[in-house]
C-alpha cells in the first residue's frame, strides 16, 4: 500500500481508492487534495473522509470555503515561504 500513497501523493490526479481504504481502517482521515472548489469538496467527502483540508495556495477567493464549512469540517492550510503566506 506504500507505493500506492506515494504515487497518489506525487500525481495530480486524485487517488480516492487509497483514501477509501484508509477511511475504511477507522480513525478520522483528512484529506490535502488540492481542493479549491465546493465540487472538490464533496468529491473528497465521497470518499470516507472525516475532513477536507484547503490550503490558502488553492483558493481564488474565500467564498467557496464559506460554502464548504456549511456541509463538512474544512481544516484551512496556510502554507507561508519567508514567512510570507
Amino acid at each position: 500500500m506504500t507505493g500506492d500513497i506515494q504515487r497518489s501523493i506525487g500525481s495530480s490526479a486524485p487517488n480516492e481508492d487509497v483514501v477509501r481504504d484508509l477511511c475504511a481502517l477507522g480513525g478520522n482521515v483528512f484529506v490535502d487534495g488540492g481542493v479549491a472548489t465546493v465540487a472538490d469538496a464533496h468529491r473528497v467527502a465521497a470518499t470516507g473522509a472525516h475532513g477536507v483540508i484547503v490550503g490558502l495556495e488553492t483558493l481564488e477567493s474565500f467564498d467557496p470555503i464559506r460554502e464548504m464549512c456549511n456541509h463538512y469540517p474544512v481544516t484551512f492550510s496556510l502554507d507561508l515561504r519567508d514567512r510570507v503566506p
